[in-house]
């Protein structure tokens, strides 16, 4: 190899590491600015969590998928009485303080927990 093919080649590896320390420097700087970010966020929904205007309560003793009775009034569907499959339902979502469900006839609505019976056995049990 001359000299003149080898002089070149530490030239190129010199700019390699010029290189390599520009982009590890650049990895440090985009680093620091994620951490900065991640903290801003973190401070953003611990604030946000504090501040919540609902209380929070920590089991209805209902889950989706229960079948449950309505126990409070229930207002009559347009053009007829209310029957027992108005009364029936199956629970479709959670909503503290709301228990909504989708009752028997295909109605979905909302209740507080209070106004609601879980039925044992749905398949078995008759109201």
């Amino acid at each position: 190899m001359t000299t003149n093919k080898l002089d070149n080649l530490i030239e190129q590896f010199s700019n390699v590491r010029i290189q390599e320390k520009k982009v590890k420097e650049q990895a440090r700087i985009l680093e620091e600015k994620a951490d900065i970010i991640l903290q801003k966020i973190k401070t953003f929904w611990s604030r946000s969590i504090r501040v919540t205007s609902r209380p929070i309560i920590q089991d209805s003793g209902f889950e989706i998928g229960d079948y449950v009775f309505i126990a409070n009034k229930i207002t009559s569907p347009p053009g007829r009485e209310v029957n027992l499959n108005d009364r029936k339902a199956i629970v479709t979502r959670i909503d503290h303080p709301w228990i909504h469900f989708r009752t028997l006839n295909g109605f979905d609505t909302k209740r507080y927990a209070k106004n609601l019976k879980k039925i044992p056995n749905s398949s078995q049990h008759e109201y």
